[in-house]
């Protein structure tokens, strides 16, 4: 009898240890969630953007470029400066990549999924170790490293900027099966014009 009593009070015991456990899951699942949500919706801020399309008419001809980097470099020069040089980038080149991914918007949102500054999609922006893509510092530091990474990986500025558009597997791929030349890659063209104005 006072066998029983003791498992049972050894089941309740466990039952509410199961169900504390249970809960405490749920909600750390939940709010994982609700944090990844809120930095990506922002929604009283973050607006779509529709870039022109790589494939489209001459981008120079659809942008105000000199523009475009002054007021890149007047709002987020000093973000850019910091990142560039912790990451060992070079200022020109991140500024290129803002103005050609964002045109220096930090609420951008593109049509893939793709935010802010440098246009980071959430897995890569958590890979990098950032959790809100729309906050400009973190942004600039999370696609600076990226692009970092990117360039020691190929060995090249051209080749990181065409990962950084593409996703590296994908330029692998391509390069694999020599379908990938960078002199005719528009993304590489866009950013090649834009360095010119700096």
């Amino acid at each position: 009898m006072n066998n029983h009593g003791g498992r049972e009070r050894k089941w309740r015991k466990t039952k509410i240890t199961l169900m504390l456990a249970i809960f405490i899951v749920v909600i750390f699942c939940f709010g994982v969630r609700k944090t990844e949500e809120a930095a990506v919706s922002d929604s009283r801020r973050a607006r779509l953007i529709v870039l022109p399309p790589l494939d489209g008419p001459e981008w120079e001809d659809m942008v105000d470029i000199a523009s475009t980097v002054r007021a890149i470099r007047s709002k987020f020069g000093h973000m850019i400066d910091a990142v560039s040089e912790e990451h060992g980038v070079p200022p020109e080149v991140v500024t290129a990549v803002v103005a050609v991914e964002s045109l220096g918007d930090p609420t951008a949102v593109s049509h893939k999924k793709a935010y802010g500054l440098m246009q980071l999609k959430m897995e890569t922006a958590r890979d990098m170790g950032i959790s809100n893509p729309f906050h400009p510092y973190d942004n600039l530091w999370a696609g600076t490293k990226y692009l970092k990474e990117q360039w020691e990986r190929f060995g090249s500025l051209k080749l990181a900027l065409a990962a950084y558009n593409m996703g590296p597997n994908r330029l692998k791929r391509k390069i694999k099966n020599n379908s990938f030349d960078p002199d005719y890659y528009e993304y590489i063209r866009r950013v090649e014009i834009v360095l010119m104005y700096m």
